[in-house]
């Protein structure tokens, strides 16, 4: 018994104060580091590979290759490369190390070091689909779309289902001008998975781009069953039907987008405008007076605002805010606002200030023709000089043809009254 204590207490001691030396030169099997990886013990299995490589222990291409992919798995690609650069030292034949080197060379932007890759491969094996995928990335990301279509469309070749490839081929049509043949291949790719946000998104935007609204708003609707809360999806349909002029319909889906939380300036705008031309003011202002408070100096919040409140026939804001609008308005949109802030001056009976709102109109957009109509009309209605509203019906019927025919039926039978009620003052002068 005395023996097994002092054997005991021998090894117990050794074991105590050499435990370094004895690690040291114990020598880890290669089914263990090939265990762990697949356990997917990354960092013990790459701790004890480094230890081997350190000793001068023979590393054979498998194993450099396993600790690629473990420092792969890891996601440390530039630690994985020189791993597989030691594989592909070793056995430069093996696809497999090839193909692994391929991607760590494509993923740290060595294109032309990964696409010698995967030319190499593919001359041994003409059909390997990772290779020719690998190579048309590599000119995808650089932006050769011409050499990349191809190569893509040899891929659909091989699967036809594969909705990554629809997309990259739509990507690339788009880049070299052809919006038909992009089109199709994301409709392709929805037809596929109707779940795929990432063609669903797309090609909605370049429906848009054809006016196609009613398509566009077939793919919105037909992908919100699928994700119903997508945000981009909601905006889209909210923005369809703001185009459509669907304002009623499109109320509820710009209150989802705030609910969400997008309470940004644009959609809280949009918001009130359908709101006021739903005919429903209060929340009009309510919610443009929100979308203001987000960015003071949007010239259409304040024009929006304006026609609320002559809507409401509260003339002095609407003045305030119109005008606030044409002074912060790019010049396109100066014109319309200026017919706003008119009739908001005709409806307080200032007829001057309107006669001025509206030739402003004249002077910032020209082809609104329809504003000769409107100074014959105020200096018909409440100037005794009928000579000055004659000049305008006339120039209203020589220069406008597109107003509705009642305007120009009355345009008209004014001109022949006024001639006649001209014609009496001036008799009555004589």
């Amino acid at each position: 018994m005395a023996g097994f204590f002092r054997s005991y207490f021998q090894r117990f001691f050794v074991m105590l104060f050499f435990p370094f030396s004895l690690i040291a030169q114990y020598k880890m099997p290669t089914d263990t580091l090939q265990q762990w990886f697949y356990q997917g013990n990354y960092h013990q299995m790459l701790k004890a590979l480094s230890n081997k490589i350190d000793r001068g222990d023979s590393v054979s291409a498998n194993l450099y290759y396993l600790g690629g992919m473990a420092w792969r798995h890891l996601l440390n690609e530039q630690k994985a490369l020189l791993y597989f650069e030691n594989a592909v030292k070793r056995d430069s034949s093996n696809l497999q190390y090839l193909f692994a080197l391929g991607r760590s060379y494509s993923s740290l932007s060595h294109f032309k070091e990964a696409a010698e890759i995967f030319h190499k491969i593919l001359q041994t094996d003409s059909t390997h689909y990772g290779a020719r995928l690998g190579l048309a990335e590599c000119y995808f990301v650089q932006q050769q779309y011409q050499k990349a279509l191809p190569i893509y469309q040899i891929l659909l070749q091989q699967d036809s289902s594969n909705t990554f490839i629809h997309r990259r081929l739509a990507s690339c049509a788009l880049k070299i001008g052809d919006v038909f043949t992009a089109i199709r291949f994301y409709q392709q790719a929805l037809k596929i998975n109707p779940y795929d946000l990432e063609s669903a998104l797309p090609l909605v935007k370049l429906l848009l781009k054809k006016s196609a609204l009613d398509t566009a708003l077939y793919v919105v609707e037909k992908s919100l069953r699928y994700h119903p809360n997508s945000l981009p999806l909601l905006k889209m349909r909210a923005n369809i039907l703001f185009k459509k002029e669907s304002y009623s319909a499109a109320i509820p889906y710009f209150r989802r987008l705030v609910q969400l939380g997008d309470s940004s300036a644009r959609t809280l705008r949009q918001l009130g405008i359908c709101l006021l031309y739903a005919d429903s003011l209060t929340r009009a202002v309510a919610v443009l007076t929100q979308a203001l408070q987000h960015d003071s100096l949007a010239a259409f919040s304040h024009f929006y605002l304006g026609v609320a409140y002559k809507e409401q026939e509260e003339f002095d804001r609407a003045g305030y805010h119109l005008q606030k609008a044409i002074d912060l308005a790019m010049p396109n949109f100066i014109g319309e606002f200026y017919i706003q802030l008119g009739s908001a001056f005709e409806l307080q009976l200032n007829y001057p200030r309107a006669i001025k709102a509206y030739k402003s109109t004249l002077k910032f957009d020209p082809s609104k023709k329809i504003i000769y109509f409107y100074l014959a009309s105020l200096y018909d209605s409440y100037y005794a000089d009928k000579q000055v509203a004659l000049l305008y019906y006339r120039k209203f019927l020589q220069q406008d043809h597109n107003s509705p025919k009642t305007f120009r039926n009355y345009a008209r039978a004014r001109i022949k009254k006024l001639i006649e009620t001209i014609h009496f003052q001036n008799g009555q002068q004589q």
